[in-house]
C-alpha cells in the first residue's frame, strides 16, 4: 500500500517521498498488469485505441479533404474524451482494489464534457503560443538566436504547465468537478512535486516510444492512464493497492 507523506520533516524524507512519485506510478502499472495483464491491458488498449483512432486513420492517409479532417477531428474531442474518461474511471477501480471490467469504461456525461473543455483549453492555449513563432514581423524581430532561446523558454513554460495541470483529468472523473476547479486544484496538490513528475513523464516517454509503431498514441495512453490515476489519488492522500 502507498500513499503520501508529510511534507517539510527532513531533506532526506522530502528526497525520499519525491523519488517515490518519480518510480511508484511506473511500479504500480506493471503491478497490476503483472497481477491481472489481460484483465488490465485489454479494456486499456481497447479505450485507448478508441481515443486515438483518428491519429491512425489520417497518419495512413485514408483522408485528404480538409472538410472530412476538421469533422473528424470534432468528432474525435467528444470521442476521445469519453475513451479517457472510461480509462480513468476503469483505474481508479483497479487502484482502490475493487472489482473492474469493460464495462467500467463507461463515462459520466459530466465528466465528458469537463475533458472536452480541458481539451480545447489545451488547444487553445497551444495555438495562442505558438502563433507568435509563425509571424513573419516576429521572427525577423527576434532573428535567429531569440527564436532558439524563445524556443526554449516556451517549452520550459509548457513543461511547468503541463506538470502542475497533470491530474486534473483525474479529479475530474474522481470528483466530478469541473474543469477550471479541476486545474486550481491539480496546481495546489502539485505543488513541489514538479521535479519527479517531469521525470515521470521522461520515464513514461522513453517506455511508451519503443512501442509507439505499433498503433501511434494508443499505447502510450494506456500506460499512462494507471500512472496519472496513482498521482491523483496518493496526491490526495489516499492509499493506492
Amino acid at each position: 500500500m502507498l500513499t503520501r507523506g508529510r511534507r517539510g520533516v527532513t531533506n532526506e524524507y522530502a528526497h525520499h517521498e519525491h523519488t517515490h512519485f518519480c518510480i511508484a506510478p511506473i511500479s504500480f502499472t506493471f503491478r497490476i498488469l503483472e497481477r491481472d495483464f489481460v484483465g488490465v491491458a485489454g479494456p486499456l488498449f481497447a479505450a485507448a485505441l478508441l481515443g486515438h483512432l483518428d491519429w491512425l486513420v489520417l497518419g495512413l492517409g485514408l483522408v485528404d479533404d480538409v472538410t472530412v479532417i476538421l469533422v473528424i477531428e470534432g468528432a474525435w474531442l467528444v470521442i476521445g474524451s469519453y475513451a479517457e474518461a472510461g480509462m480513468l474511471r476503469f483505474c481508479l477501480k483497479v487502484a482502490r482494489g475493487q472489482a473492474y471490467g469493460y464495462r467500467d469504461l463507461r463515462a459520466d456525461p459530466s465528466s465528458v464534457l469537463a475533458l472536452v473543455g480541458l481539451r480545447l483549453a489545451f488547444y487553445a492555449a497551444m495555438a495562442a503560443s505558438l502563433l507568435p513563432f509563425v509571424l513573419e514581423p516576429t521572427r525577423e524581430l527576434l532573428g535567429k538566436p531569440g527564436l532558439v532561446v524563445s524556443c526554449l523558454l516556451l517549452l520550459a513554460l509548457w513543461a511547468a504547465l503541463m506538470t502542475r495541470t497533470v491530474i486534473a483529468p483525474v479529479l475530474i472523473v474522481h470528483e466530478r468537478i469541473g474543469m477550471l476547479r479541476a486545474l486550481a486544484k491539480s496546481a495546489t496538490l502539485t505543488r513541489g512535486y514538479g521535479v519527479p513528475i517531469v521525470f515521470y513523464g521522461i520515464i513514461l516517454l522513453m517506455i511508451g516510444g519503443m512501442t509507439q509503431k505499433m498503433v501511434p498514441g494508443a499505447v502510450l495512453a494506456a500506460l499512462a492512464a494507471p500512472g496519472i490515476v496513482f498521482l491523483g489519488l496518493a496526491l490526495r492522500g489516499e492509499l493506492v493497492s
